[in-house]
């Protein structure tokens, strides 16, 4: 069977079939990264550990997810196996964040990883709808943490705007790239 062509895939949202294989081993390192990068969250000094087994589950959903991961013939999935995980990881991070102070969690930062991730693998318009959610789940301590406000999550949505522009130029140059030569 002939594999779709850039233009399909790109419609349905998958990565390239060229890319398949390696947007999904990505996946992996980024969700076992991810999950790496929780479990140490609770080990810094001053970390909010006030849910350290939810955190533990968290983590250890990534590191499994990641894992697995490296192991799923991607080639022979449709465009869930991209979209649904990749959604989940805003999920993943929003509770994370949340278990781990709110507005001062460090944990905002693993957003950079979908961001990333979506903006080199998904089409554009995709991508964009996931950069708004990172947007949405960066903001969601306003609601929960009376502090948030004080503890500067305004400014870090109003510099998201300026790192999504940028972001936006890379993603074009990283096309521009991965075209073939003509």
């Amino acid at each position: 069977m002939a594999r779709p062509s850039r233009e399909i895939t790109a419609r349905i949202g998958m990565p390239a079939a060229e890319e398949i294989s390696a947007a999904g081993h990505v996946a992996g390192l980024l969700w076992i990264t991810g999950g790496v990068a929780i479990l140490a969250g609770l080990l810094v000094p001053g970390a909010d550990v006030s849910h350290p087994s939810a955190v533990i589950v968290l983590a250890a959903a990534a590191v499994a997810w990641g894992l697995a991961c490296m192991w799923i013939p991607f080639e022979r999935l449709g465009p869930a196996a991209f979209l649904v995980p990749a959604a989940i990881s805003l999920v993943v991070i929003a509770l994370t964040v949340a278990f781990t102070g709110g507005a001062r969690s460090p944990q905002y930062l693993l957003l950079f990883f979908v961001m990333a991730y979506v903006a080199y693998f998904f089409p554009r318009q995709i991508a964009a709808a996931y950069l708004i959610g990172c947007a949405l789940v960066q903001a969601l301590p306003l609601i929960y943490d009376g502090n948030a406000v004080a503890d500067g999550v305004l400014g870090q949505i109003r510099g998201r705007r300026a790192r999504l522009r940028r972001l936006r130029r890379v993603h074009r140059g990283l096309q521009v790239a991965a075209e073939p030569p003509s």
